[in-house]
């Protein structure tokens, strides 16, 4: 109906009320100059955001620009790619490569990834990313965000690997540099690690956070008692965040109680350690909780009596769950934050591999054994890298 609305007035050169009394504004032309410097200014909000270079080619957005900025007519997609991204990134390239040592030993990163079809492509595109990690004379660790390069040509191994060799070219990266290659466990991506490795003999690499993520995964999937408690508590947590009152409720029985205010946490399906957050929370403010859900605010409700009757058979398990998961959430903070890895990976290690071991005790599916199998082996080959 808005867009019916919107695409009368297009038609008949008119726009929205409101919008007319902005129509007799007047119009101050710009220099070259300064038009160009405009059109950089919104060429890199565009980048910063993620956004389409083609958003200032409607109607609406064009109408505003003008408007807002005194005549400004941005540049069509294919201008601010010819005349601005790409010098944008050839002075970023410049700059970040003067930083790159000939010689200096390096380990890459490489991420692959396709962009489903969209209003803005009509096909699928496939990009991949490539970092560069060194340690400097002073024994600081240097990161180097080399290049996300559109691939050309299909999302495979092959035509990734060429690409990332085309990158490493162009930032004077030589391959014989390169030490070791990490990748998640994606097939296409592993197989690229795979190539460097048999090919130069780069040293292969898993990312230990995304097979920790599989892992633990498999674990809430496969393990009928893990599951159960991770699908209630995500239900209960999902139906009270809907319920205002009764959130508020909680924060006062906590107020009452002298306790610190702690609301309840969502988990994400990316972020396994949000999961253990969720739990953690949960199980910390449950004996106030409980009261809440006791009370005739909650008994009434369908939806949250059918999700409190669900944890509440599962809710005592939770304690020794948080504590298997522990060392998983300190590793995979730990290789997020980089400080002192080295130092502290063999003291988490051994409470990971105990961890492992435990699991493993619940009588797993096989799917389940590999998972965590695989991840002790991701251990065992940081363990020598760490010395």
């Amino acid at each position: 109906m808005i867009s019916n609305h919107a695409e009368k007035h297009r038609k008949n050169g008119q726009y929205p009320a409101g919008a007319s009394k902005l129509e007799d504004d007047k119009v101050v032309p710009h220099s070259e100059e300064e038009l160009w410097r405009l059109n950089r200014m919104w060429t890199v909000s565009l980048l910063t955001d993620g956004l389409p270079l083609s958003l200032g080619e409607g109607d609406g957005m064009r109408w505003f620009l003008q408007k807002a900025l005194q005549g400004f007519k941005p540049n069509s997609h294919g201008t601010i790619l010819r005349n601005h991204v790409k010098p944008l990134y050839e002075l970023m390239r410049a700059t970040q490569s003067r930083g790159i040592v000939p010689g200096t030993k390096y380990s890459i990163c490489i991420d692959g990834w396709k962009c489903p079809k969209s209003a803005h492509s009509a096909s699928n595109r496939s990009c991949v990313g490539v970092a560069a990690y060194a340690i400097n004379n002073q024994f600081e660790l240097e990161v180097h965000a080399v290049a996300v390069r559109r691939v050309r040509g299909s999302h495979s191994s092959e035509t990734l690997y060429a690409t990332v060799l085309e990158v490493l070219s162009d930032w004077g990266l030589k391959v014989e540099d390169v030490v070791s290659s990490t990748t998640d466990n994606h097939n296409t991506e592993t197989k690229v690690s795979s190539m460097l490795r048999d090919k130069f003999g780069v040293a292969q690499m898993r990312c230990i956070c995304h097979t920790i993520q599989l892992a633990i995964r498999d674990l809430f999937a496969l393990v009928d008692v893990v599951k159960d408690i991770g699908n209630s508590a995500h239900e209960l947590v999902s139906v009270l965040g809907e319920f205002g009152t009764i959130l508020e409720a909680l924060e006062a029985e906590q107020v009452a109680l002298g306790k610190p205010v702690l609301r309840l946490l969502q988990d994400v399906c990316t972020r396994w350690n949000s999961t253990y957050r969720m739990l953690d929370r949960l199980w910390t403010v449950w004996p106030e909780l409980q009261v809440i859900l006791k009370r005739p605010l909650c008994t009434t409700n369908s939806r949250v009596s059918d999700a409190y009757s669900k944890v509440k058979d599962v809710v005592t398990d939770i304690p020794f769950l948080l504590t298997i998961l522990a060392p998983f959430k300190a590793m995979t903070e730990l290789m997020e934050s980089l400080d002192g890895f080295a130092s502290m990976m063999p003291m988490v290690s051994d409470k990971l591999v105990a961890s492992i071991a435990k699991v493993k005790c619940f009588g797993c599916s096989m799917d389940v054994l590999v998972s965590f199998t695989r991840l002790q082996c991701s251990i065992d080959v940081s363990r020598l890298r760490c010395g």
